[in-house]
């Protein structure tokens, strides 16, 4: 290499290069309570709670979609009448 002044250095360098995969670990916990058979009309709770880490090279997780189903017309949620949704607290993890 040649400076605009006329000087001139040479110089080598060598490393690797390690490309991570992309990978997600993705955890899932459900629980309804009460955990005996309930009578219609009675209140049942479902909770479901999820936690996902994303790794690798511009890894990033944007959405997680959590649904209940069975994948079939008649799901195991029929049995319920919906009558509320609690409010949900989503932890802040201090990262966009």
């Amino acid at each position: 290499m040649v400076a605009a002044n006329g000087k001139s250095d040479q110089a080598t360098d060598s490393d690797d290069l390690r490309i991570t995969d992309p990978t997600f670990e993705t955890s899932l916990t459900k629980s309804i309570l009460p955990n005996f058979p309930v009578a219609p009309g009675d209140s049942v709770i479902s909770a479901l709670k999820s936690q996902t880490i994303a790794q690798g090279d511009g890894v990033k997780v944007k959405d997680i979609v959590i649904e209940d189903s069975l994948g079939v017309a008649a799901t195991c949620l029929d049995a319920f009448d919906l009558r509320a949704v609690a409010p949900t607290q989503v932890p802040w993890l201090g990262r966009p």
